[in-house]
């Protein structure tokens, strides 16, 4: 039932006349639809009140998520230069760090059978760890397996010590 409704009954209601000749029996009626629209009323109004407070809070919370097509455009503009970006500065660093491999400075850790110069920058060979690759490779060469290799290497170790 709309409020138009609701109020147009509770108005032919108050607008009948009632002379003394009236039943008491009409008159609970009336009393007890009159108190039925009254009740009625009221949760209509509390109703109409709380669909208004839940409208502005969904307002509210789409204001703060809109988004419109230049929004979205912008986003994935941005985003596609962010990416570009990383790009350039990945191979930036792959091009420095080739750079600085060729002329034998060091790029990240000092790797086995090497260290590192005077300068801190350059790396130096250990003669050493250099003959214990080597002999690796010439392992690998022969189809050994790692764990051969290993073992190999142990050995001679522990005869060395």
């Amino acid at each position: 039932m709309t409020r138009r409704e609701i109020n147009a009954i509770h108005s032919a209601c108050f607008r009948r006349s009632w002379d003394d000749d009236t039943d008491d029996a009409s008159r609970v009626v009336f009393e007890q639809a009159s108190l039925a629209m009254t009740v009625l009323k009221s949760q209509v109004k509390e109703r109409d009140e709380r669909l208004a407070r839940q409208a502005i809070a969904l307002e509210r919370a789409e204001l703060r998520n809109v988004e419109c097509e230049q929004d979205a455009w912008m986003r994935s503009v941005m985003a596609a230069a962010a990416e570009f970006e990383r790009g350039l500065i990945r191979q930036r660093t792959k091009s420095a760090m080739a750079a600085k491999r060729r002329a034998g400075e060091r790029c990240g850790q000092v790797p086995f059978g090497w260290s590192l110069g005077e300068d801190g920058t350059t790396l130096v060979p250990v003669e050493e760890e250099q003959r214990v690759i080597e002999a690796i490779i010439r392992c690998r060469e022969a189809g050994m397996s790692s764990r051969e290799i290993a073992g190999i290497l142990t050995e001679k170790k522990g005869g060395a010590a």
